[in-house]
């Protein structure tokens, strides 16, 4: 696809060390997941970031989940296995499993 135009990744996810392909961050990874199922079970935003910040998580720079950063967690495209290139539009990636754990429950 290209090279990587850079930037952060996405809360669960980091750039190999070459930086030309995201993977799942092993730290990360599993708390998006449970994201994604308690949103399933509450189906609410608020709650979910609720409820993470109960368990004691925080982002990446160490503050409390929002609304904004769970609903971009919950909506961005990479979530469901897609990344977004200029020139070739949305391509799917190996990245299926935080979404296929989710909705087999």
């Amino acid at each position: 696809m290209g090279k990587s135009l850079g930037g952060v990744a996405q809360f669960g996810y980091r750039w190999n060390e070459s930086k030309t392909a995201l993977e799942l961050d092993p730290k990360e990874a599993p708390i998006r997941k449970e994201a994604f199922q308690m949103y399933l079970e509450c189906k609410r935003i608020k709650a979910t970031a609720r409820i993470l910040n109960e368990k004691g998580y925080r982002t990446r720079k160490g503050a409390k989940f929002s609304y904004c950063t769970v609903n971009n967690m919950l909506t961005n495209p990479l979530a469901k296995g897609l990344r977004c290139s200029k020139k070739h539009g949305f391509q799917y990636t190996h990245f299926l499993v935080l979404l296929t754990v989710a909705v087999k429950m």
